[in-house]
């Protein structure tokens, strides 16, 4: 999340530590869970002003065809994003409103129970809403990403059967490797997997730790990776890594307010351990490929888990993308 405080590292700021490392597309949560339209509204424009001030080097991502015109570019290309859907408020209007102000990818629930279900927090899944299944046929309609990250299990599997496009787990990791709330079992990731989604493994260390407490490797990240893979094919499996700002007092207000709101979000972690270690900053991405390499994925299969798999999901997702489509 490029707005969040971060240091700069040898004289690059957040974008150019991106771009020198590779990476030509970030998937951003403008709006944070909790915040409504009128939030939502404020944290679009706050990306609209980046866009701006960036000079170049960062600009919003619409279609597909964006994405392939910044890596050509080696400028950074932005996703808009949502953590839930608490923007849309009660009313599917507001689904092709933030659409048309460039909104591709939002998640149904953060945590807790919405209006659209339950959350993978709640001691009791429900499952999905009536409203929640609007929502994501209407996400579907207008070409905006369905993810479930956060959504209890009952929820998601409903989510994932009602759908008419293909779905993600964005940042999850697996369950059955790792048994953590915010992991997906093998149903969850066989659902996904059938509507011809991914699940972005994600490199969280208490989402991929072999033993409470002890912090993981790129290596333990890496199983999971190769676990979704055996188990529903090398094209429902990318990355998804969350990663935050860096050794910031910004990142540490916002580490103790989050705790209190989630209490044992960061499951005895600090800022300095919260990912595993090899892949703890943007600067890990070299060792991710190098492990994939080595675990004999061959080239093409590496290409897709590090990014060509979310290229077909977000093609068949978005359609044209354009800003400004269909009401």
């Amino acid at each position: 999340m490029l707005m969040r405080p971060a240091p700069d590292v040898d004289g690059a700021d957040r974008i150019d530590q991106y771009r020198h490392n590779g990476v030509t597309v970030s998937n951003e949560t403008i709006v944070m869970p909790g915040e409504g339209t009128r939030a939502g509204l404020r944290r679009v424009f706050d990306y609209m002003c980046l866009d701006e001030v960036s000079e170049g080097r960062a600009r919003h991502i619409g279609s597909v065809t964006d994405i392939h015109q910044h890596h050509a570019n080696g400028t950074l290309g932005l996703i808009y994003g949502l953590q839930s859907a608490d923007p849309f408020e009660s009313d599917t209007y507001l689904v092709p409103l933030f659409h048309r102000l460039g909104v591709r990818i939002a998640n149904l629930v953060y945590n807790e129970r919405n209006r659209l279900g339950d959350g993978c927090m709640e001691t009791n899944d429900n499952g999905l809403s009536a409203f929640g299944k609007s929502i994501v046929l209407e996400m579907n309609r207008v070409g905006m990403t369905v993810d479930l990250s956060h959504t209890g299990v009952r929820t998601s599997l409903d989510a994932a059967s009602a759908a008419k496009a293909p779905i993600v787990f964005s940042h999850s990791s697996a369950r059955a490797l790792t048994d953590h709330p915010r992991n997906v079992t093998d149903e969850q990731i066989r659902a996904v997997a059938a509507t011809g989604g991914l699940i972005g493994v994600c490199p969280h260390s208490q989402f991929c730790e072999k033993r409470r407490g002890e912090r993981p490797t790129v290596a333990d990240f890496l199983d999971h990776i190769s676990y979704v893979a055996d188990l529903v094919g090398v094209e429902h499996v990318g990355i998804g890594t969350d990663l935050f700002g860096g050794q910031t007092l910004g990142e540490t207000v916002f580490r103790f307010q989050f705790g209190r709101q989630v209490p044992g979000a960061w499951g005895g972690y600090g800022i300095e351990s919260k990912y595993v270690s090899g892949f703890d900053t943007v600067y890990g991405w070299l060792n991710v490929t190098r492990g994939l390499v080595a675990r004999g994925f061959s080239d093409t299969e590496v290409q897709l888990i590090l990014g060509g798999n979310w290229l077909r999901v977000f093609a068949d997702t978005w359609g044209s993308g354009a800003v400004g489509g269909q009401a």
